[in-house]
């Protein structure tokens, strides 16, 4: 049976999160019976491999893989693209869901505009509150801009600037045609899959004020747990991104600033006393050349842009000092209620 989008799930150890994943998705106002789910566990220690196989028995159009060693999320969707037949792709990580009308939403747009990726917002919940994430963009370098939807063609999808594979749609043709894949890494494996495949797109639609893809940011995911050897791997992704497409005519100040940014707040977010001082002011130096290649030098929220600041003027020292100021407050719930309301 031909799909209209098949969506894809890598697992590991997501005993406590993968039922209401995938719970999500059968449950998406589309109808599940237009819908592929393939699930690929990544040899799991608890009980994932159990509930996956007990949806594989239930339901014929969720086809599960189990792999034998953990070789992270990267090999995983891999091995699923392989398999999907879908007209369109979706990735869901196990630990977030889907608003009903997540795919009906995507694939109906996708159709209408002929769009070969398609993105909305995302509802984030953390254990302070739950807020809306758009997409960023520049809109005088839009096709058509309306109410609800923006449109971005040709080089200028780079304008909807957005890395992450989840919360979007993407036209399975390109991918088989340009053979475009995840990287084999345990982070930042959808950041070079997305880059690439923005690359060979001819349209980019984003729906605004549709917040279809649910990020639990409090659950114990890969993600939250980084340390600075991930940022140097996450850091060495964008590199590759960075060789892949400099040759082009784009604006890469734009592209790679939510990289800096991103970086910057994870190192506060870092326990940085476990951290040797010399390693973390030798990524600082690493981002520091990385903003003079693509001409970034500013951050929008002053708190980071102080930070920022310290690491072009090489002041390694005080960026070091700040960074350990921020990571009080961001570990301090009391303190981040506080940075919210003021930044």
């Amino acid at each position: 049976m031909n799909y209209k989008v098949s969506i894809i799930i890598p697992c590991y150890n997501a005993e406590d999160t993968i039922q209401r994943a995938i719970n999500s998705i059968i449950n998406q106002n589309m109808g599940f019976n237009n819908i592929e789910l393939l699930l690929y566990d990544d040899a799991s220690t608890d009980n994932t491999k159990k509930i996956l196989k007990k949806y594989s028995e239930k339901y014929k159009n969720i086809i599960s893989f189990f792999g034998t060693e953990n070789k992270g999320p990267g090999f995983g969707k891999n091995k699923c693209l392989e398999n999907a037949s879908g007209e369109y792709v979706l990735f869901l990580d196990s630990d977030d869901e889907y608003d009903q009308e997540m795919c009906e939403k995507l694939y109906s747009n996708a159709i209408i505009e002929n769009a070969d990726l398609v993105s909305c917002g995302v509802l984030r919940i953390d254990n302070i509150n739950t807020s809306k994430i758009d997409l960023e963009y520049d809109d005088s370098k839009s096709h058509e801009n309306f109410e609800n939807k923006i449109s971005f063609i040709n080089e200028n999808i780079f304008y909807l600037n957005d890395h992450l594979s989840t919360h979007c749609l993407f036209r399975k043709d390109i991918i088989n045609q340009n053979k475009i894949y995840f990287l084999e890494t345990y982070y930042a494996e959808d950041i070079y899959f997305k880059a690439i495949f923005r690359l060979y797109s001819k349209k980019a639609v984003y729906l605004k004020n549709f917040y279809g893809y649910i990020h639990h940011a409090y659950t114990d995911s890969i993600t939250s747990n980084i340390t600075l050897s991930n940022l140097n791997e996450i850091h060495n992704v964008y590199l590759k991104i960075l060789e892949k497409i400099k040759k082009y005519d784009l604006d890469l100040a734009y592209i790679f600033k939510g990289h800096i940014i991103c970086s910057l707040i994870r190192l506060y977010a870092l326990n940085l006393v476990k951290s040797p001082k010399k390693d973390v002011i030798n990524f600082l130096k690493k981002m520091r050349e990385f903003e003079i290649y693509v001409n970034f030098n500013h951050v929008n929220t002053p708190s980071i842009n102080i930070l920022n600041i310290f690491i072009l003027k090489e002041k390694y020292e005080l960026a070091y000092l700040y960074l350990h100021l921020l990571r009080i407050i961001y570990h301090s719930k009391t303190l981040r209620k506080i940075y919210r309301k003021i930044f």
